[in-house]
């Protein structure tokens, strides 16, 4: 057998046994997270799927199943990014208990307002380790009051700082030119278990890839720390406004609960995306 011809096929069983290790983590990861349900998950008619290794796992990455909403997404998000987010922390929303237990709005406004995001799983064992949550929005969409709902005072509050942030993803789309569909990148949470593994920039690139499968010119989002602030200018996003936090949070008891001096301010930030 010539030595090109033994290459041949040794790079073939190669790639045969690349696709059957992807195929079976497919299977495996979406068992788990959708609950037996072996459908691939879709969301907003959109299949949107990769395999990323990182310094110590390697994570599957797919849209977030409708049926995982309430009781996978929500208790992570209100644990994952509530806790360190400092608005939330301004406001004591999430720094304690449960969803259920401390403030029902919270679980509403994941469900229903961010319904396009993507989940990252440990393809080892099935563990969630990130989400991110977003939503599309278009030229001539109206913002989102929150639909008249009764709110608690915590989440009152949270809505007045993103008012006082300028976060205005309706009035981005509508104004910024080249940016009719925007995809608003509400939030990114990583798991205690995987930080230090680079999953945060992971995700940010999926983002990406994702709004662009969705249809969106523009990714659009509102970094209201230091650390969150700098990764993604690091990523290339430009500033479309920035606001320090003596006007987002006026009221100076309110930020002394933010626990990290660094965050003092808050930004909105925007990538307009290649569409090649």
């Amino acid at each position: 057998m010539s030595r090109t011809k033994s290459m041949f096929i040794m790079a073939s069983a190669a790639l045969l046994s690349t696709l059957a290790e992807s195929t079976k983590a497919d299977r495996a990861v979406t068992q788990h997270f959708v609950g037996g349900n072996m459908k691939e998950a879709k969301s907003g008619d959109v299949d949107f799927k990769r395999h990323v290794v990182l310094k110590t796992k390697r994570v599957y990455i797919m849209p977030i199943p409708q049926s995982g909403l309430g009781d996978q997404v929500v208790p992570f998000i209100y644990k994952a990014f509530a806790r360190d987010e400092p608005m939330c922390q301004a406001a004591g929303l999430g720094q304690g208990g449960s969803p259920a237990d401390q403030d029902q709005n919270f679980n509403g406004f994941i469900q229903y307002g961010s319904t396009l995001g993507l989940v990252a799983v440990d393809e080892a064992t099935g563990d969630p380790l990130a989400f991110l949550t977003g939503a599309l929005v278009k030229e001539g969409d109206a913002a989102d009051d929150g639909g008249g709902e009764e709110k608690s005072l915590e989440w009152s509050r949270v809505e007045g700082y993103f008012e006082n942030s300028r976060y205005d993803p309706a009035n981005f789309a509508t104004t910024m030119p080249g940016c009719e569909v925007t995809y608003d990148l509400e939030m990114i949470a990583v798991s205690s278990k995987a930080r230090g593994e680079g999953l945060g920039r992971v995700m940010a690139d999926a983002a990406e890839a994702y709004a662009k499968s969705l249809g969106a010119q523009c990714v659009y989002l509102l970094a209201t720390g230091f650390y969150s602030g700098s990764i993604f200018r690091g990523l290339g996003y430009e500033t479309e406004h920035i606001t320090p936090y003596n006007i987002v949070v006026p009221d100076e008891n309110e930020r002394a609960n933010i626990e990290d001096p660094k965050h003092t301010s808050a930004a909105t930030l925007y990538k307009i995306l290649e569409t090649r």
